[in-house]
């Protein structure tokens, strides 16, 4: 009786929560105000809430030895689960933070557990359950019925249990302790360096968070790379990419950024962002949610076309470096005096001429012995031989001394 009481209670409190919560939701006055006080709390404590983040960035970093050891799950299956998990994504309507909370649980227990084949779809599922539990409101969390029908019904509702409590257990109840990168973008995006009057800020996070997508799919920057790092490159190249836009002019982000002196590590990581960013290798989750009857997001395009622009500076570049001549640096320190310069020209007098068998006989000195004709040369028979070969007599004596010889052995001359 008590049970059925309680009960009751609680699914009558339940509805009054929610009722409250959309009348809430229903006012816009109320969420704009939240949302100032939202921005001005973040504001205030960014610096604080940077630093802790990087902290934690640091104690859950992911392994790629540990990946490559894996024996049955590779970098392409990774790939496909992801793309898998992302289309479950926007399938379900949830938050951005819960797929990047989902692609770094995936990649940390990958790190420390040994996966099958068979299991790695049922990971990903548990992971994108999980992250939503954390980042996204009750009501949008799946259901176990609604996972199972993700993957057709392949695994059950106690499978589905088991690997959500032994994710929890192998990371040591720390899910959501890894920063994602639309945490470092929230606080980067209202840095002095981004915010100024030639700039959308929500355009460029917009931009930011597809390019860190992205990545995500990528091992080698997703693995080599932090997720602040990747996040202050994501939203430089898309500062760059709205600029160029804007003024439909190529704005070469290494010129512009030449000035404050940057850390050439993020140079390099902009350059390896950009070669990721290819039309043909698009993920298919990336049309599902950027196309639109096969027509390009906005800012997908821009980004496209930067990536263009920047490919033909490259070849420009290397085109002109190719055309120019190459000039010798002389440096005054370097030069020979002239006594070694009368020396050095002295050594290769000396050296004597390479030694050759074609019929057209090089210039070589006028040997004293008279050389004997060798034209119309006969047979002791009579007959005349006209195919003979070359009779060493008739050479000059000059390609029999013994020093040219000794000089070939040694190497001061080149070979024939």
């Amino acid at each position: 009786m008590m049970s059925n009481l309680t009960m009751v209670d609680s699914n009558y409190m339940n509805c009054i929560r929610r009722s409250i919560w959309n009348e809430k939701a229903s006012n816009p006055n109320l969420i704009e105000m939240e949302l100032k006080s939202h921005k001005a709390t973040i504001n205030e404590n960014a610096s604080t809430i940077f630093s802790r983040l990087v902290e934690n960035e640091s104690s859950t970093t992911v392994s790629m030895k540990c990946f490559k050891s894996q024996p049955e799950i590779n970098f392409q299956m990774r790939s496909l689960i992801f793309d898998f998990i992302m289309c479950c994504h926007i399938r379900l309507k949830l938050s951005t933070p819960t797929l990047f909370l989902c692609f770094n649980i995936i990649d940390r227990y990958c790190s420390k557990i040994i996966v099958k084949s068979s299991t790695y779809q049922l990971l990903g599922l548990c992971s994108l359950w999980l992250a939503s539990k954390y980042t996204d409101k009750k009501q949008k969390i799946p259901s176990l019925p609604t996972l199972q029908s993700l993957c057709c019904n392949q695994y059950t509702k106690e499978q589905f249990k088991e690997m959500e409590l032994h994710i929890c257990q192998s990371l040591n109840w720390t899910m959501c302790h890894g920063p994602s990168l639309d945490s470092f973008l929230d606080i980067l995006v209202r840095g002095n360096t981004f915010q100024n009057n030639e700039t959308d800020c929500s355009a460029m996070k917009l931009g930011a968070l597809i390019l860190c997508q992205l990545c995500c799919f990528n091992p080698t920057l997703s693995f080599t790379n932090s997720s602040s790092s990747i996040a202050l490159a994501c939203l430089s190249i898309t500062k760059y990419a709205l600029l160029s836009s804007k003024f439909n002019t190529f704005v070469n982000f290494e010129t512009m950024m030449s000035n404050d002196k940057p850390d050439p590590k993020l140079i390099n990581l902009m350059k390896s962002i950009l070669e990721v960013i290819n039309v043909a290798d698009i993920p298919s989750s990336f049309k599902l949610r950027y196309y639109v009857n096969d027509v390009q997001h906005p800012i997908l395009k821009c980004l496209f076309s930067y990536k263009t622009y920047w490919k033909d500076h490259l070849s420009r570049i290397e085109y002109s470096t190719l055309m120019s001549p190459l000039v010798p640096d002389y440096n005054h320190k370097d030069r020979l005096s002239p006594k070694s310069l009368q020396m050095d020209s002295m050594r290769w007098m000396q050296i004597p001429p390479t030694p050759t068998t074609t019929p057209s006989t090089p210039t070589l000195a006028k040997s004293s012995r008279p050389s004997l004709p060798t034209s119309s040369s006969h047979h002791p028979s009579g007959s005349f031989r006209r195919h003979f070969k070359r009779d060493s007599s008739t050479m000059d004596i000059d390609f029999f001394e013994q020093e040219p010889i000794q000089h070939v052995k040694r190497g001061k001359v080149g070979e024939c």
